[in-house]
């Protein structure tokens, strides 16, 4: 399933897991719990959260250490000679020094009230958000046990009625499928070629 992220970005350090949780409590009216807390040598942050009554509904919550993707980058890139950032830059290798982003990350058709409240909690501690949540959804909070359970039960419907108007549009879609298949492989050399002519631009000695 499609991941949906965003980020906030605060002064180093980023707020750590107590607050966060803390915060996101409190910003929802509802109690957040931990559903696992880990970091690596590019994470100095990582953890799944969940609504206590709803555990399965889960977000993940993470922050690189000050510098490691770049270094990681760097590292490879002496090694093979491929630079990660090319085309588009890895995530994480542009945070600016003295500043730290919270990466928040689910997944298209997840029940939202977990991730608007995230992502109102890291507002009001301060961050910076690529997305900032909008107005009229910070005035929905704090909420009850008994709204997040009819929200669920409204949005379970909403994915019923979308899967069947899926089904039902399949005569329909897949004949047009096809002919986009049919379509991209007649386009594919020429998409090789632009590519392979891009890649010589950026490493004129790949070949040698």
């Amino acid at each position: 399933m499609a991941l949906q992220k965003f980020n906030f970005e605060f002064d180093y350090p980023a707020p750590k897991p107590d607050i966060l949780v803390a915060q996101i409590s409190k910003t929802s009216g509802l109690p957040v719990s931990i559903v696992s807390s880990d970091n690596d040598e590019l994470h100095e942050l990582s953890l799944l959260v969940a609504f206590d009554q709803f555990p399965k509904n889960i977000l993940e919550l993470y922050a690189y250490r000050p510098g490691a993707i770049k270094k990681s980058n760097d590292k490879e890139l002496k090694e093979t000679g491929f630079d990660h950032n090319w085309p588009v830059p890895v995530e994480g290798s542009d945070e600016v020094e003295g500043r730290q982003r919270i990466y928040i990350k689910g997944y298209v058709g997840q029940e939202p009230t977990l991730m608007l409240a995230t992502a109102i909690a890291l507002e009001d501690l301060g961050g910076v958000g690529s997305e900032p949540a909008p107005d009229d959804e910070k005035n929905n909070f704090p909420i009850t046990c008994r709204e997040l359970k009819r929200r669920s039960r409204k949005h379970q419907i909403l994915l019923i009625l979308f899967w069947l108007k899926f089904i039902v549009l399949l005569p329909i879609t897949i004949p047009t499928g096809i002919v986009r298949m049919i379509v991209g492989f007649v386009m594919m050399p020429f998409e090789i070629r632009r590519a392979y002519k891009a890649v010589k631009k950026k490493y004129p000695n790949i070949e040698k």
